[in-house]
């Protein structure tokens, strides 16, 4: 691995909370009926950076987020690069 484990972890934590933060901003902005494009983007970034940099963890076995993460990576980056993000 390229970093160590403390700060890949913390990377990946931290790309995890803005995607966390960034989630109810859009989710009340489409309830309001208002685009925040740049949130959605945000969102979008943070989303899939996160669900690749949880595959660079070292792991004994398959755990079952993987199967989560192979199936909505693939339409997260599809989602952002159609917004050309």
């Amino acid at each position: 691995m390229f970093v160590n484990l403390p700060l890949y972890t913390l990377i990946h934590v931290v790309l995890s909370g803005v995607g966390i933060f960034a989630g109810p901003v859009v989710v009340g902005g489409l309830m309001a009926g208002v685009r925040f494009g740049r949130w959605v983007g945000l969102f979008l970034t943070a989303t899939v950076l996160t669900n690749l940099t949880g595959f660079g963890f070292p792991f004994l076995a398959r755990a079952p987020n993987a199967k989560i993460c192979l199936n909505t990576t693939p339409a997260d980056t599809a989602e952002a690069v159609r917004r050309r993000i």
